[in-house]
């Protein structure tokens, strides 16, 4: 049975429906490696990203985007709207936000979360923080098989990434904590 776009945001968002295999490629967001030149997905490698206000375009301007560190560890922002390509470089008076929901509550819908490392893959590749359901098949980790993704079309690489992602991250509210600590000082 395919799910819809929505129904796989709001539970990635939400996080309590146990995602199930079987969904087609196109619905989880499906982002290749090439398209971040085989970077780890992150907001930094995000078109909707405004690199001088730290923030993105879709969630608005109340959210910050920015790596925060937690137990000597870095953490990088992501969300489901992540789709490769250059951030934005735009003075404060250009910044535009194209939604009309915006905020926490777009943070949520988005799964707006801090990933270990410098983003997320499916297989760990150059330090992302790899996928649960990325099962290796060449013995070398570099190609594989999404268990979330239709049978027919579930080969994946190592350095791609979806929606479905599961992998170690902390909550977006949390990195807004450490952000706003980090801030007063």
């Amino acid at each position: 049975m395919s799910k819809t776009l929505e129904e796989i945001r709001t539970s990635r968002a939400a996080r309590l429906v146990k995602i199930e295999s079987g969904i087609e490629r196109w619905a989880l967001g499906w982002v290749g490696g090439k398209d971040t030149k085989n970077q780890p997905k992150s907001c930094f490698n995000c078109p909707n990203f405004y690199i001088n206000q730290k923030r993105c375009q879709i969630i608005g301007p109340d959210i910050i985007i920015d790596s925060v560190t937690k137990g000597g560890e870095r953490y990088t922002p992501v969300c489901i709207y992540q789709n490769g390509g250059l951030p934005r470089v735009v003075a404060d008076d250009e910044a535009i936000y194209n939604s009309t929901l915006q905020g926490p509550d777009k943070a949520d819908q988005a799964g707006l979360e801090w990933a270990k490392g410098p983003g997320t893959n499916c297989g760990g590749y150059d330090g992302g923080a790899p996928c649960e359901h990325f099962v290796v098949t060449d013995g070398k980790g570099v190609d594989g098989v999404c268990n979330v993704m239709e049978k027919s079309d579930n080969k994946v690489d190592w350095d791609d990434c979806c929606d479905a992602h599961k992998g170690e991250s902390i909550e977006w509210r949390e990195a807004q904590e450490i952000l706003k600590r980090k801030n007063k000082k």
